[in-house]
């Protein structure tokens, strides 16, 4: 039961609450909740562009392939736990790639451009938590989090329901007179 409201909770709290009880880094942190705004960076040049698709869009194509499908047959703290480092991995692969002249709020941007033509999504989240908790992998560690929380909870009404007090017994004797 303690697990499953465990994983409910960080499932609903977010990416950023699960790292932050996970003790990760306020650096990765801060990346994960720095926000993107399109229209204030300048444009890039072909050489700049070739650059970027040379170093940094393989390894956007490589995490958002990771989260694409969820992990069916592993337990949800297993789950977590692949997410959680996949996150921390992925994001200081993509730190040690960018160039110095490429801000992070700009890779933040192009990963959300990337993710919504690749999921189909309507609108582009603003930061790279709220595009990791829009994908697949993720909504599918929430459904998931959600079930073994109702089957947790269900479980324990049954017991409770079970181990409850016995109903009172009739001390009444019936006896049979033949005539």
């Amino acid at each position: 039961m303690q697990e499953a409201e465990l994983g409910h909770r960080l499932a609903e709290e977010g990416l950023i609450e699960a790292l932050a009880a996970a003790e990760a880094e306020e650096r990765l942190l801060a990346r994960l909740d720095c926000r993107t705004d399109p229209r204030s960076y300048p444009a890039r040049n072909a050489d700049e562009n070739a650059e970027l698709h040379t170093r940094v869009d393989p390894i956007i194509l490589e995490g958002l392939d990771a989260l694409s499908a969820g992990s069916p047959g592993v337990s949800l703290s297993e789950r977590f736990r692949d997410m959680l480092a996949m996150v921390t991995d992925w994001t200081s692969r993509l730190a040690a790639a960018i160039p110095r002249w490429f801000r992070w709020e700009e890779l933040a941007d192009r990963i959300a451009r990337t993710a919504q033509r690749m999921f189909g999504w309507p609108s582009r989240p603003d930061t790279l938590a709220s595009i990791i908790e829009a994908t697949p992998a993720w909504r599918d560690i929430e459904d998931s989090a959600r079930r073994n929380l109702n089957r947790a909870l269900g479980v324990a009404a049954l017991v409770t329901q079970k181990t409850g007090p016995e109903p009172p017994q009739s001390k009444t004797v019936f006896r049979f007179t033949s005539d």
